[in-house]
């Protein structure tokens, strides 16, 4: 059996829109008035969607508890240009497991967000 690597996990954040450099987007531009109301709280950083799944070959056997490399991306729209763009990916890893009800592989990060 191969030696597991530790996949390490990292956050890269990105505090503006790629396309015009714009910082305002269309959930946060939300969340900011919610959040004025005392509706959610003030460290939350709301998005609009996030996109995860977990780096594997097609039909190779994945052993139960293996860790796989795995991303999670969130993203909103600029609200200057209209781009949807990255405001962060979390590198982590997730491993394999089976819950009732469940698909076999979960992600399972090593961190969280606010």
């Amino acid at each position: 059996m191969e030696d597991e690597k530790a996949i390490e996990t990292k956050l890269l954040k990105f505090g503006h829109c790629p396309s015009c450099g714009a910082t305002d987007t269309v959930v946060g531009r939300l969340a900011r008035s919610a959040k004025d109301r005392g509706l959610m709280a003030e460290e939350w950083e709301p998005c609009m969607q996030v996109i995860q799944g977990v780096v594997a070959q097609p039909h190779k056997v994945v052993l139960m508890g293996q860790a796989m490399p795995a991303y999670i991306i969130r993203t909103d729209v600029c609200c200057k240009c209209g781009a949807v763009y990255a405001m962060d990916i979390q590198l982590t890893t997730a491993q394999q497991q089976v819950q009732a009800g469940r698909t076999p592989l979960q992600l399972v990060p090593n961190g969280h967000h606010k």
